[in-house]
């Protein structure tokens, strides 16, 4: 009973920037929902980027792995999970450590 909606993008950087937007968009929607699940649902609102393995892992086997070389200061320049730095909503700085893979 939820709904699914997807956007394109040719060019990587424009697909970060739209990612930003719409991360802001899922947040205020969220919190809408909190307020009257009536409006928008039982079900969280969640956003997710997939721009392909050489940037974001396709598994979530990929992503903890990285995670975990992100946290011990690694550099990857390929299945990187962490593509937002910054919050969408209140701005804090997000690195390897605010990210988890969630299995659900």
């Amino acid at each position: 009973s939820g709904s699914t909606a997807s956007s394109g993008y040719t060019l990587r950087l424009l697909t970060l920037q739209q990612f930003e937007r719409a991360a802001i968009l899922m947040c205020a929607m969220e919190l809408m929902r909190q307020g009257d699940e009536e409006l928008l649902g039982r079900e969280p609102i969640s956003i997710g980027m997939w721009v392909g393995q050489s940037a974001t892992p396709n598994k979530l086997t990929v992503a903890e792995e990285s995670l975990v070389e992100l946290r011990k200061d690694k550099v990857l320049q390929e299945k990187n999970p962490v593509q937002l730095h910054a919050c969408p909503w209140c701005g804090t700085r997000l690195d390897a450590h605010q990210y988890e893979v969630d299995h659900a």
